[in-house]
Formats: structure tokens, sequence, C-alpha cells
């Protein structure tokens, strides 16, 4: 989310015209950390490739004009120059944040809130600005006092109460955790929808044909683990259209009570690709060349 605020900022005012243009590409070009590369090729062919009025070579200048205003920090990591938008918490209000590619600047905090594995979220140091004390824009020592002081104070309070709900600014509607939990990373089991939320569209699509299974009754959180095992074991077979299938099969072939869907599936998906192994063999043999054939011809011989 680019920043309303960023119209009437005068940081960004006072910005070249290039410098006015580059800074917003490179901040939706930014990971949940809000950082990027530091490298202006990088930089050029990531934020603003079709710009032509922005070269490679323009872009040295421009990052040492944008971080005199205070509003990124270039710096040097072990491999490689990173940047820093320094706004990006007092601005973003992420559901998800997971960690950046780069290393952090040094003196700053990375908040993070994510799906290590579909059974697991780890949470660290997740404080949004909004629900921090009032601190001058931009001013990082600020925010990290800001957040030393909030952690200080939640502490506190747990020690007089014991467990506490997070604040609604954490992002969390149904997770409740204590302190420690939040800055150390400790497992806490996630709720249907983030496990649901964290999935790629096309797991997603996966699990929905399976659910559309008359007497499907997976929870989320098997049918996550399950698509997993299965693209790690069958990477050479279309999972998606193998579950199409074997939903459409059980029209006829309904579940029954006992049934176990899951050993289903997979048995399903190593038929398929048993199948499609003997194929290719059988084309081998008969020193054919492999073609490609539509899978309604081979459906039912399996």
């Amino acid at each position: 989310m680019v920043p309303q605020s960023l119209s009437t900022d005068p940081r960004y005012g006072r910005l070249s015209l290039k410098a006015q243009v580059l800074y917003p590409l490179m901040w939706i070009n930014a990971d949940d950390q809000g950082r990027l590369s530091g490298d202006p090729d990088e930089i050029k062919y990531a934020a603003c490739p079709s710009v032509r009025e922005i070269t490679a070579d323009d872009i040295p200048t421009l990052l040492q004009q944008i971080e005199t205003k205070g509003m990124i920090k270039v710096y040097t990591t072990s491999k490689t120059k990173a940047t820093q938008m320094l706004d990006w918490w007092d601005v973003q209000k992420l559901q998800w944040a997971y960690p950046s590619e780069y290393p952090p600047p040094e003196g700053w905090q990375d908040r993070l809130r994510y799906h290590r594995t579909p059974k697991e979220i780890v949470i660290v140091n997740w404080l949004l600005p909004s629900a921090l004390p009032n601190a001058p824009p931009n001013s990082l020592g600020n925010t990290l006092q800001s957040d030393r002081e909030s952690s200080k104070e939640i502490t506190e309070k747990e020690k007089e109460g014991g467990r506490r709900n997070l604040p609604s600014t954490l992002g969390s509607k149904t997770t409740t955790t204590p302190h420690e939990e939040r800055t150390t990373g400790e497992k806490i089991p996630p709720s249907e929808s983030e496990i649901e939320e964290s999935l790629s569209a096309g797991d997603r699509e996966v699990i929905s044909f399976w659910r559309s299974v008359k007497g499907f009754s997976m929870p989320i959180e098997e049918a996550a683990e399950l698509v997993a095992k299965l693209r790690t074991e069958f990477p050479d077979v279309d999972i998606l259209e193998e579950s199409k299938a074997w939903a459409a099969r059980k029209i006829s072939e309904p579940l029954k009570q006992g049934s176990r869907p899951s050993s289903q599936i997979w048995n399903w998906l190593r038929k398929a690709r048993e199948f499609a192994q003997g194929r290719r063999q059988y084309e081998r043999s008969k020193g054919q060349r492999t073609k490609t054939h539509p899978r309604e011809a081979y459906r039912g011989k399996w």
C-alpha cells in the first residue's frame, strides 16, 4: 500500500521529479519487510523498466536524494546491497509478513507473522505502529524505542493477569498467546481460515475439488499437509487434473462410511504416474516419439 500521506509529505515534495517517480515504484516492489535490492541495475529492471527517462546510471544519484530525506536506507550486506524503506511500519498494516531475503540494516527490527508450515505460525515482534505510542514519523530510533516500551508494558500486564488477548491491531482475530510466544517465535496453532489463506491458489483449488466430494470431511490442516506431500511425492503428475478426475469418479463411486479419502487420492495419483510411465515405455519400445494424448483417451483403463 502506497501511503496517501505521500502526496503532502514535504520530504517527497522536495525530491527531483525523477526521484518522485522512482520512490513509489520502489515501495510497491519491496518485500514484506519493506526491503528490496540496492543494486542500481536490479532496481531499474524491477521497479521502473518501462520508464525510459530513468536509466540505471541515474539510480545511484536518485537513491542518494531519497536517502538524504530520511525515506530510505541503502546499505551493504555480506552478499549485495539492499534498500530499506524507513516509513514501512509507520504505514503498513499487513496481516502476514514473511522474512526478507535481505538481512535488516543495523538497528532495524523485522516484524514477522507467517506460516512456516501449514500447521505452524511464527510470530516475532508483531506490533504494528498503530498500536504504539505516537512517535515522530521516519524516526527509526524512536520507533524501536516505542517497540521496547510497548513490549515492557505488555510483559508487566501479563505478569499480573497471565495470558492476554492480542490487541486487534496485531492482525489476528482468533489467536491468544503470551508476549513471550510472540517475541520468540514459539509455535501456536493457526485457525482454519489462516491455514487456507496461507495456501497457494493452486493448492486451494485442489482441496476445493476434494471437498466437493460428498462425505469428504478431512480438516483443512490435514488436507494442506496431504497436498504438500503429494507435490513432493508426485512432481511429474498434474495433481489438479487428477484431483478433478478423482472427484468425478466419486459421483458414481461415492465415499462410504469408513473410507479413507487420503489413501484413495494417493493411490489414484500413484496409478496415474504408473500408467504414464508405462505408456512412455511402450512408445519407446515401438520406436515412436512420445505424444501428448487427451486424458480422456486413457480414463477407465486403470
